[in-house]
């Protein structure tokens, strides 16, 4: 495994969208950060699949929109089931409509919407240090020193700036000593994509709740699947 630089102006911790996003920027303004996560690789999972207008505008800038738009699909709207009938709908169609050229949520796979980042990256020789873990941080002055581990091997890493967007259970947080507010949400969530045997508006996002409990479905791309 290629060994991380001594020093870097921004470590950015975490390879999801936000991590990446945020060393594209950085790049465009002639930053070039270090990047670790670690996980083997991306996610071959949708997840978060929703991409707002404002990530359009983006990466419209960063030459690389209509890959999004020619691969994901327009939600137009929201329909809501209650016991197994139809209750209502919101439109989502016309959205800001005369504020910006994407008025609508883009449904693109996390998995494709990653790929679109690290080829972008990959492409201004920006890697990604894979299976590297944030083992502690240490103020030094004006910056600061993290130490990685990448299998056995521990290395440091002094930087500029280090960020962290490392999740819900953010390393780069708790090293910083600061506190994450918040209640534990005590049901269980389960995301899967599916292919399903009756068919759905595939452009609208349909949600369903009863007394056994709510489910969602976010269409996907290929026919039927969400």
């Amino acid at each position: 495994m290629i060994a991380p630089p001594q020093h870097t102006s921004v470590l950015i911790v975490g390879a999801g969208p936000s991590g990446l996003m945020m060393a594209a920027q950085l790049l465009r303004y002639g930053i070039q950060p270090v990047i670790i996560d670690n996980k083997p690789g991306p996610t071959d999972q949708s997840k978060a699949l929703a991409v707002q207008a404002r990530s359009l505008e983006i990466y419209r800038q960063m030459g690389v929109v209509d890959k999004l738009l020619q691969e994901g699909k327009k939600a137009k709207g929201l329909a809501y089931h209650k016991d197994g009938k139809y209750l209502a709908g919101l439109d989502l169609s016309q959205v800001g409509n005369d504020q910006t050229l994407f008025p609508y949520i883009l449904l693109y796979p996390q998995s494709k919407n990653e790929r679109v980042l690290l080829d972008y990256l990959t492409q201004a020789a920006c890697p990604v240090y894979w299976q590297t873990s944030l083992v502690s941080l240490k103020q030094l002055g004006s910056k600061s020193e993290a130490t990685l581990q990448a299998g056995e091997n521990i290395y440091n890493v002094t930087c500029d700036y280090i960020i962290g967007a490392d999740g819900a259970h953010s390393v780069v947080r708790k090293q910083m000593g600061m506190h994450f507010k918040g209640d534990t949400y005590n049901h269980k969530f389960f995301l899967a994509d599916v292919k399903l045997k009756a068919t759905l508006d595939d452009q609208l996002v349909s949600l369903y709740i009863d007394k056994l409990g709510f489910a969602g479905f976010f269409p996907l791309p290929e026919a039927n699947t969400v």
